[in-house]
């Protein structure tokens, strides 16, 4: 996916209603700040409040370089999967990716938080490791600031990584719908593409070529406009499409996998698991599995 298309992607999420009432939530619920963080760790939406001890670390320029490097390896290590590591401070920062068409648009991020107080020989490690770093921050200062730091336990730490996995599953499938769906807003060209692309994906093997002829302008005009329009090539659109439609007839029916990949408009069972998985980050098989056993979960009777 070419860069200019992912970073329209990334506003797309981050101007999301639903982004922004799951923000206030998370923290409501965690007291913990939620960023949402592009791949160089920027974020659209305005200054995030840092905890106390990360204000302390990033009062000085090697600070600021100290946490700039700390995210660049999170964000390097959440490319496909949650992440979580340990700055030289000793707080944890967590980064869960927000996948789209298999491809990372941007990242759920919070930090500044300790899985324990730290006292003594693990004090004077992280003196130590600032001190190398070029952070002038005194043992006093240091120790206060890692008592006013949040305690989260490794497996609280491990609960907040899966909801926010479930939040970006939910924003990328919140972004599907808008994107198969779309609203007047869209250029008509693009609205009468998408149309003819929801009529026919289903049925036949779709190209670009035709569906420009239909709306009456050339192939790299369309191909432009629909870009920009919708964050996303004609051919992502489509494979979109038979994916969403793929995933109702899976989630609510009882069709074999091979049924529904032909169903769905898919000219092999191999294309059809290799587009899936790039959509949902899962095959098929896995997606039902997972819902059958939440089904059988919800149907056991309560053990008292």
């Amino acid at each position: 996916m070419p860069k200019v298309i992912r970073h329209a992607l990334y506003h797309k999420v981050a101007q999301h209603n639903d982004l922004r009432q799951f923000r206030e939530d998370f923290a409501l619920a965690t007291n913990l700040n939620l960023a949402f963080v592009d791949d160089l760790g920027q974020s659209s939406l305005g200054v995030v409040p840092l905890s106390p001890m990360c204000e302390r670390i990033q009062s000085c320029d090697a600070g600021k370089r100290l946490c700039q490097r700390t995210c660049s390896q999170l964000l390097a290590a959440a490319k496909g999967q949650p992440a979580c590591l340990i700055c030289d401070a000793g707080l944890h920062e967590a980064a869960v990716p927000v996948l789209i068409s298999g491809i990372v648009v941007g990242y759920l991020k919070f930090a500044g938080v300790a899985s324990q107080c730290y006292r003594g020989p693990d004090l004077h490690r992280i003196e130590h490791l600032l001190t190398k770093a070029g952070i002038p921050l005194e043992r006093l200062d240091l120790a206060n600031g890692l008592a006013e730091t949040r305690i989260v336990s490794p497996a609280l730490l491990q609960a907040y990584l899966r909801i926010l996995s479930i939040a970006a599953q939910q924003l990328a499938l919140r972004m599907t719908s808008h994107l198969v769906s779309p609203s007047t807003s869209m250029p008509r060209i693009v609205e009468q593409a998408c149309r003819a692309i929801r009529r026919r994906a289903l049925t036949e093997d779709i190209h670009l070529e035709d569906v420009a002829r239909e709306c009456g302008v050339s192939v790299s005009h369309l191909s432009r406009v629909f870009h920009h329009a919708a964050g996303m090539t004609f051919r992502e659109y489509v494979a979109r499409w038979r994916a969403e439609h793929a995933l109702h007839l899976l989630l609510e029916g009882d069709q074999s996998i091979t049924q529904i990949a032909f169903e769905s408009g898919f000219q092999s069972l191999s294309q059809f698991n290799r587009v899936f998985r790039a959509v949902y980050g899962k095959s098929p098989r896995q997606m039902r599995a997972e819902r059958r056993r939440t089904q059988l979960l919800a149907s056991a009777p309560a053990v008292h």
